[in-house]
């Protein structure tokens, strides 16, 4: 009934639309809402909001038997208001009920596992409150005996008081993971284009190793990284760096769904064994073979697929999949990119304040700088909060060894 479809420009802007199928004609609101107060966001921000956009449309549709742009322009958007508390709860629990008479204490709906964490439900109810506000503002024309103006403004609060009601408390412990030294060796091994354990095909195995060790070396989200073109990789004063660019709109962007780049630009130093093996990498294998010989490329992203278009996002998932299953098939590490950047900045945090002797501080304002961070940043608190709790505990263990070994209560012949 409702898809996202992705509109991409000449200037290479890519704006996400909420379409009817089957004809894919764009739902009306969300266009001009996008176009007029969201345009200037990610559009990995804006698919977002599409796909939020789509499950308010569809239990419009489900619940009421309306088309929202048709409610909407017949000023019936309180109709929607008044239902909010069941929209919420349908959006709670997976888009799979709407009846909430009758829930209450049900044991096997209070055993799924596919209810929206806290966070990610109080986010989409805040991208449709704002929706719901600018369409209250923009196109009330119902009947009432009020003036428009204190008609907008009662609607306003309404939806103001039933969102508030419904969005959820507390939050979560912010836990910092990643992998320990071990790990991160092992599967340095088994990714080796010459390990027996490698369990990629031949033509993907030299790729799959850059990428791991570009997460381990420097801390790149996976956005940033798919983004790298062949000039980022650069040699300056016998020093070897990769430079992480911020592209919104770029016109050599042909992946559907293009990845995203949340961070600020910079630039990070490799290794000397890294920058070779890049460099190897695109001068050989980056471009697949056809009729026997190497392809030519119609853009610069150095991390191709096996046709030598630019690796896509679900494609870079899979790989992490594979690697889970024959790293971790043993093991609850959830293996992702992400983990790999955790991993980078505990490493980082640990090597500066331990290894070197710098301040806590001084190490917070260069991992800050290295993962792209804004300079008031509160994220590496959590890292140095790890090192922190971890230096505590040695400390603590140090301590009461002693102390039960000094305790001469606690010999057995007394």
């Amino acid at each position: 009934m409702f898809e996202v479809h992705n509109s991409r420009f000449a200037s290479g802007e890519i704006l996400p639309l909420l379409c009817r199928t089957p004809h894919q004609t764009p739902a009306v609101l969300p266009l001009i809402y996008t176009v007029l107060r969201r345009r200037h966001r990610a559009a990995s921000t804006l698919r977002r909001d599409a796909q939020i956009f789509k499950w308010l449309y569809q239990w419009v549709y489900w619940e009421l038997g309306y088309d929202f742009d048709e409610l909407v322009h017949a000023g019936n958007l309180h109709l929607v208001i008044g239902k909010i508390e069941q929209f919420g709860f349908w959006l709670r629990t997976g888009r799979v009920t709407s009846k909430i008479a009758g829930r209450i204490g049900d044991v096997q709906l209070e055993r799924r596992t596919d209810w929206l964490h806290p966070t990610s439900f109080n986010g989409y109810l805040h991208t449709i409150q704002m929706f719901l506000t600018w369409a209250a503002e923009r196109y009330l024309t119902g009947a009432t005996t009020m003036p428009v103006s204190e008609h907008v403004l009662g609607l306003k609060d309404r939806i103001r008081s039933n969102f508030e009601a419904l969005l959820l408390g507390g939050t979560s412990v912010a836990q910092v993971k990643g992998l320990d030294n071990h790990d991160l060796h092992a599967l340095l091994l088994i990714l080796h284009p010459s390990s027996p354990d490698n369990p990629f095909r031949k033509n993907a195995r030299t790729r799959n190793w850059l990428i791991f060790r570009l997460f381990a070396e420097a801390g790149p989200r996976r956005g940033e990284l798919l983004k790298l073109k062949t000039t980022d990789i650069v040699e300056k004063n016998d020093k070897f760096y990769v430079t992480l660019r911020r592209m919104p709109d770029d016109p050599s962007e042909t992946r559907a769904i293009p990845p995203a780049q949340k961070t600020l630009p910079r630039t990070i130093s490799i290794s000397e064994a890294l920058f070779l093996d890049i460099e190897k990498y695109i001068q050989i294998e980056r471009r697949p073979i056809r009729n026997g010989k190497r392809s030519r490329l119609s853009h610069q992203f150095i991390f191709t697929s096996e046709r030598g278009s630019p690796l896509s996002l679900s494609a870079l998932n899979s790989a992490f999949s594979v690697m889970r299953a024959t790293a971790f098939k043993h093991s609850d590490t959830p293996l992702h990119p992400h983990l790999l950047r955790n991993t980078f900045c505990n490493n980082y945090f640990d090597w500066r304040v331990e290894r070197t002797k710098g301040e806590l501080e001084r190490a917070a304002d260069e991992l800050r700088y290295l993962c792209g961070w804004q300079p008031n940043s509160k994220m590496p608190q959590r890292y140095a909060a790890k090192w922190i709790s971890s230096q505590a505990n040695q400390q603590n263990q140090a301590r009461v060894d002693i102390a039960w070994d000094d305790a001469s209560y606690l010999d057995p012949t007394i």
